[in-house]
């Protein structure tokens, strides 16, 4: 678009430097085993179990998050207010020292790990568990040997430990993926085991993001016995009183790793990378199907008995799987417990706190990356206040927060007693022929979007994992990683500049605003096209532009229409027939467009390599769609995968309809 030029935002270049953490790139992981794609359903159970998850109404417990009255005051977090400062001297001294542990599971293994506990003996206290695919020992390194800046680990009311997972690192057995079942055994062990040892006061609280937030919820609901495994425990473990799970959808779910029908390319290579053996497996099931009903049947969210404080960044992965764990929990969870979950959403990136960074994964983060961690650790302080309001009974800070506190881009931090707040109300804005973004609906007009599979638009930020982008490639699920230090794949909100110079972008703006126009809650674009091709991806990015044309995004979200019908089918088209796709931004906002700047859609036919390419031809993706006596070719890692094409990915273009049916719809609030 002319006129939409230049680099945006210099508060990109202004985040100051953080303590990193996580490094699951400085050791070799134990992969699982590989599994053959005929055994995916099996693979994909064996990650979970089997339970369907928990229903119910809300009960006594408060609000279920999904409505109600919004606070809409400054709620700044911080643990250490008036009343955390006048606390008790620490009843076992403030020196410590580390054991190494062996703990043992019900079949007899050891789990390998650490204790960081108070000198003094015979003083017991609560204890702060992490559990670690990554490496218990590089945690520890990360953890302890930064204590002072870690307030997490720098509790004197507090043991510490962290425990790699079984079949990884020190530890025993077989990983994950061979028998997920046994994971969650495992977590009951470990909780119950510490709290019988004589330094433990009975009281455990689990923390950690991303693998590390999602063994916390396989925690609290617990193992169930089976045929296979009838000594199992059934239900969670009794001396779990409280978790915080920080970034990570409540189970392994499709839409996680599907968006609107697209895989999310970048994010499957990387749980391979990792060393999950997962990821061949998820895109080998593009649709939901039985695999992704049992997989998703894997938490039962009435079994979680202990208060929960979840945390989201508004450019984690997929933050709308998170604040879906939170409302699950607030309206399913035990009623005893649905009205101590708490909320806190962050303008932070995955990496931004915790046991998992970008350093560890390849590279350090640019300066531009880290003004979106958390350099006040504010996750890390707010942690420790809600385990000494629910571990220790101490009135902290936690005491009176709101249910949900949210960091506004422009206005700091914010309390509301759900998400969305209620304040906000429901705004059309529709695009036109001339390039607009107007209230009123117009009556005719199309627009040209070409799209060439060759040369999709790249992702530039967003709620990216890998470290690196991908080498191009005609077939449109590989993805090989390049550690090209010129070659990354950035995240966070960055400037779109160099999209707005492709051929291959629609974007519709706003007239300069007169007063700041205060985006707060969720956003979708709903697109009304045809195409040359059978399919077609629908990419969104949501941006503020300034007066000097530059633009910073502040949304994204992606929809296929062959899956406009429903996620369990295919529906192709004809070449030139219309049809209508629903965008929704993956992350809700909490944003203001400034005087003077405008409000912008990008339109585009992908955002690669953050989601697979569409080929435009009706691709068939995975063996269950091949004929009788094709043998599976599909193989994923890097340099990753092969499919099988019904024809030739090739160029196409699509016309968008703007005649009142293509419009966005947001969320603004006063």
């Amino acid at each position: 678009m002319v006129g939409l030029r230049r680099v945006f935002d210099p508060h990109l270049g202004a985040g100051a430097s953080a303590h990193r953490l996580g490094s699951p790139g400085d050791a070799m992981l134990r992969a699982p085993t590989s599994t053959p794609l005929r055994l995916c359903v099996i693979a994909l159970l064996a990650l979970t179990g089997c339970r369907h998850p928990g229903g119910g109404d809300t009960g006594d417990g408060g609000d279920t998050g999904d409505g109600g009255a919004s606070a809409d005051t400054v709620v700044a977090p911080d643990a250490v207010d008036a009343a955390d400062t006048a606390q008790a001297p620490p009843p076992c001294g403030t020196e410590r020292v580390r054991d190494d542990l062996a703990v043992p599971t019900l079949d007899g293994q050891a789990l390998h790990g650490w204790l960081d506990r108070p000198a003094v003996v015979g003083c017991p206290l609560p204890t702060i568990l992490i559990q670690t695919p990554y490496s218990a020992d590089v945690a520890y390194t990360t953890f302890i040997d930064e204590r002072a800046s870690r307030p997490i680990v720098n509790s004197p009311y507090y043991n510490v430990v962290a425990v790699d997972w079984r079949g990884r690192f020190g530890s025993a057995g077989l990983p994950e993926a061979n028998d997920g079942a046994r994971l969650l055994q495992d977590t009951y062990d470990v909780v119950e085991w510490i709290a019988a040892q004589p330094w433990s006061d009975g009281k455990v609280g689990t923390w950690g993001v991303s693998a590390l937030c999602g063994v916390q919820y396989k925690t609290a609901t617990g193992p169930r016995p089976t045929a296979a495994h009838p000594d199992f425990a059934d239900g969670p473990p009794p001396h779990l009183a409280a978790m915080v799970p920080i970034m990570c959808p409540i189970r392994t779910e499709y839409a996680h790793t599907y968006v609107g029908g697209v895989a999310r390319l970048e994010g499957s290579l990387a749980l391979d990378v990792l060393g999950f053996g997962v990821g061949a497996i998820y895109l080998a099931n593009p649709r939901r199907n039985l695999a992704w009903t049992l997989v998703e049947s894997g938490i039962d969210s009435a079994r979680i008995k202990v208060p929960a404080l979840v945390v989201s960044g508004w450019w984690d992965l997929r933050p709308a799987t998170t604040l879906a764990a939170f409302h699950e929990l607030r309206s399913a969870s035990d009623p005893s417990v649905r009205g101590a979950h708490r909320l806190l959403i962050g303008p932070w990136i995955h990496f931004a706190s915790g046991g998992e960074v970008q350093a560890g994964a390849g590279r350090p983060l640019t300066p531009e990356e880290r003004a979106f961690i958390d350099v006040d650790r504010v996750i890390d302080r707010d942690s420790v206040a809600f385990f000494d309001l629910h571990l220790r009974g101490v009135a902290s800070a936690a005491a009176g927060w709101p249910v949900v506190r949210y960091h506004h881009e422009h206005e700091g931090w914010k309390g509301a007693d759900a998400w969305p707040p209620s304040e906000g109300r429901p705004t059309t804005l529709y695009l036109t022929e001339a390039l607009t973004l107007d209230p009123a609906a117009p009556s005719a007009g199309t627009v040209a979007l070409p799209y060439d599979p060759a040369d999709p638009s790249p992702t530039l930020g967003g709620g990216t994992l890998s470290p690196y982008n991908c080498v191009l490639s005609a077939n449109p699920l590989v993805c090989t990683l390049t550690p090209d230090p010129e070659k990354l794949l950035p995240h966070g909100s960055l400037a779109q500049d160099a999209l707005l110079e492709r051929d291959d972008q629609r974007t519709f703006v706003t007239a300069p605003r007169a007063d700041p126009l205060r985006l707060l809650g969720p956003a979708r674009v709903v697109v009304d096209l045809a195409t040359t091709g059978e399919d077609a991806d629908v990419a969104v990015r949501l941006l503020d532009v300034d007066d000097a044309g530059g633009a910073r995004l502040i949304g994204d979200g992606i929809a296929r229409v062959s899956a406009r019908e429903g996620d369990d089918r295919y529906a192709f088209v004809a070449p030139g027939t219309r049809a209508t796709v629903t965008v929704a931004i993956g992350n809700d906002l909490a944003y203001t467009v400034a005087v003077g700047h405008r409000l912008g859609v990008m339109l585009s036919g992908s955002n690669w390599p953050l989601y697979a390419r569409n080929p435009g031809d009706g691709a068939v993706y995975v063996s269950e769609d091949l004929p009788d006596g094709v043998a599976d070719d599909f193989t994923f890692g890097v340099p990753a995968t092969t499919v099988q094409l019904r024809g030739v990915p090739r160029a196409v273009t699509h016309t968008v309809f703007v005649d009142g049916a293509t419009r966005l719809e947001l969320t603004v609030a006063p």
